[in-house]
């Protein structure tokens, strides 16, 4: 509860930021005269008092889009992502700073923000890496809504040279902590235009489910093989390159259009396809900063008709139908939240929900059939699991932790001649992976082969060794006598859920005796694992 509540509390303060900075934009857009963006220097765009409740309400309107849009419960529901939420507050604070100093009219103050600037963008790439994309979105900022052009591009090139070494330290440090987690897709499968047409894909999908957030899922599965001619990439790649022709053609007449759209392609540039890494394709977290531009878009139609209304260039009730369009559009973002956050309750029905957006999601299937062994034990749920499984390995037939929980399930349905040869088909993809020697070996033990599970469980002890120089758990029970072999090779185990899969098989096929040194081990391992203690009760 505790870190919900935190993820609540930094996505409140983000969306009061952004409204903060949504009137300062928007306020920069209309100084012109007669609301046209031509106005050289912000600092000299004061906005006619008339024209604050306007720029209010745009910017109001902007703040509860971008708070209450469906994209926005991965960030805030997972514990996981909150990092994405402290990378924000710190960006929008980042650029809130950089705001007031080149409003400030004193020079000293103007370095204060830009210290206090830079000091919350160190802090956004600590955070998260995507961040790194603020320098570009200061330079768009700049052109457009500040129109500080006037100012020359050399000074502005310079200006930013602190932003892009940060940026570029931030860079190399998530490179090198990536590479510790996962590996980047290699060119066989995604070669250069497979990558152009990733990364295209990645800029359409953040306006496009801005607009129709439909099927929103915790996970879009990369496929394994990309083609630009497949009609799923070579749509995005034409609209893609056709849009961008179009924004660049009336960039005096729409020249928001065209900042946003290169605000949210710099964003999303370190996570396309022109570096991949991982199993997304794209990602509803990363909508979170990549949108910004675009609901600033939705706040400026709002500051422009009623500005028009003001004027009498539009009739009254034209006003009104806005006001009641953007009512029912903020009504209806709220209810679509509120299903969506309805999916998060558990890893079930997440991945119940994901299966259901994409059946031929892979991951999705795999995802969902863990959960099912993990939470669900009775006959149905461990069926359930299996199903899941089998069509995660007819998809992706490569999945080699599909093998390794398929296997486990047929253990704990106690059709071990199915279990074996999945199990060994793990090992074969993993060889160096510990967990297949020791299911293997569990295996072996509750079917009374304890020979053969004890060179098993030596050779997984072996691979532990290298990653951990563990030994021997602190406050492992020593081997009681008269247990033999299978003593013996209990005290060759570390994970408390095998020793827990151990003493529970045991227990069930009337070894009690047997099954008390697994669960006794496995509660020395893992003194809060509830399961072991309630059969370690049963054992006594």
């Amino acid at each position: 509860g505790g870190y919900h509540l935190t993820s609540l509390l930094l996505h409140a303060a983000n969306a009061l930021l952004f409204y903060a900075i949504a009137r300062r934009l928007l306020a920069a857009a209309v100084g012109g005269p007669g609301g046209v963006a031509s106005q050289p220097d912000p600092r000299s765009a004061a906005v006619p008092p008339r024209g604050l409740l306007p720029v209010a309400a745009g910017a109001l309107v902007a703040a509860l889009v971008f708070a209450l849009h469906p994209q926005r419960v991965e960030s805030v529901a997972w514990i996981s992502d909150r990092g994405t939420l402290l990378c924000a507050t710190f960006y929008l604070l980042a650029v809130l700073a950089h705001l007031a100093a080149v409003t400030s009219p004193c020079a000293r103050h103007r370095w204060r923000w830009r210290l206090a600037s830079l000091a919350a963008f160190a802090a956004a790439l600590l955070s998260k890496g995507m961040a790194m994309s603020l320098p570009l979105s200061l330079l768009v900022l700049d052109a457009y809504p500040l129109r500080r052009g006037g100012e020359g591009a050399r000074r502005l090139l310079l200006e930013k040279v602190p932003y892009g070494a940060l940026a570029l330290g931030g860079a190399i440090v998530a490179l090198m902590a990536r590479s510790e987690g996962a590996s980047f897709s290699g060119y066989v499968n995604y070669g250069l235009v497979s990558r152009i047409a990733l990364a295209a894909y990645s800029v359409w999908f953040y306006p496009l489910t801005l607009v129709w957030p439909a099927n929103l899922s915790p996970l879009y599965e990369a496929p394994t093989q990309v083609g630009i001619l497949q009609p799923r990439f070579l749509v995005p790649v034409v609209a893609v390159v056709a849009t961008t022709a179009l924004l660049i053609a009336f960039r005096r007449r729409v020249p928001g259009a065209l900042a946003a759209w290169a605000h949210s392609a710099a964003v999303i540039a370190p996570v396309s396809g022109i570096v991949h890494s991982g199993l997304q394709l794209v990602a509803d977290r990363y909508a979170y900063l990549a949108q910004m531009g675009y609901i600033l878009l939705a706040g400026y139609g709002v500051v422009w008709t009623l500005q028009m209304v003001a004027r009498g260039r539009l009739p009254r009730r034209a006003g009104v139908l806005m006001g009641s369009g953007v009512a029912m559009a903020v009504l209806a973002l709220g209810s679509l939240t509120w299903s969506q956050s309805y999916a998060w309750q558990d890893p079930e029905t997440l991945w119940g929900w994901a299966v259901d957006v994409n059946p031929a999601c892979a991951r999705c299937h795999y995802n969902l059939g863990a959960a099912l062994m993990r939470r669900r034990r009775d006959e149905a749920g461990l069926r359930a699991s299996e199903e899941h499984l089998r069509r995660a390995l007819t998809l992706r037939p490569e999945h080699a932790d599909a093998y390794l929980n398929l296997g486990t399930v047929a253990l704990m349905r106690r059709r071990y001649a199915e279990a074996e040869p999945a199990l060994r088909e793990y090992m074969r993809l993993r060889p160096n992976a510990p967990a297949g020697p020791e299911r293997l070996a569990l295996l072996y033990l509750v079917q009374g082969r304890s020979d053969e599970a004890i060179p098993l469980l030596h050779h997984a002890r072996g691979m532990r060794a290298a990653e951990r120089a563990v030994d021997r758990a602190p406050g492992a029970p020593p081997v009681e006598a008269g247990r033999g072999r299978l003593a013996e090779a209990v005290q060759l185990l570390d994970d408390s859920e095998t020793l827990r899969y151990l003493g529970q098989a045991l227990l069930e096929q009337g070894s009690a005796a047997d099954a008390i040194v697994p669960l006794r081990r496995a509660v020395a391992h893992d003194p809060t694992a509830t399961a072991a203690r309630f059969w370690l009760a049963q054992a006594y």
